[in-house]
């Protein structure tokens, strides 16, 4: 990226997810914020930004968190942090959590791909 692109489009949440996730295996059950995905999608930065560069982004964030995630140790997995919404959770069920979050991901966008021709 030049740096003269908007990145924001995909920095809602999963860079949101890459500080939390150090977070949680650095302090003693720290709250998240969440955020509201259908006000953050309105913004003009994202309605002014070309799907690629979330798309580079996004490429990013998983290599960063593949990085973090190779590198806790056994007793990591079982920290927790809490979800105002969903209370207090085990970093192994997060990450169970997001990898059935990005295959329903895909699963939509497969769908729309066969439904549309694309």
């Amino acid at each position: 990226m030049d740096g003269t692109s908007g990145c924001a489009p995909c920095t809602g949440q999963p860079s949101q997810r890459v500080h939390p996730l150090q977070a949680r295996t650095d302090e003693e059950v720290p709250t998240i914020k969440p955020y509201a995905e259908d006000r953050w999608a309105l913004l003009p930065d994202v309605q002014a930004t070309p799907i690629e560069v979330s798309m580079m982004l996004l490429e990013c964030l998983h290599t960063r968190w593949i990085r973090l995630l190779r590198s806790l140790e056994p007793s990591d997995w079982k920290r927790t942090f809490r979800h105002p919404e969903l209370g207090v959770m085990a970093l192994e069920k997060t990450l169970a959590l997001y990898a059935w979050h990005g295959r329903h991901h895909v699963a939509h966008i497969t769908s729309l791909r066969e439904k549309n021709g694309w």
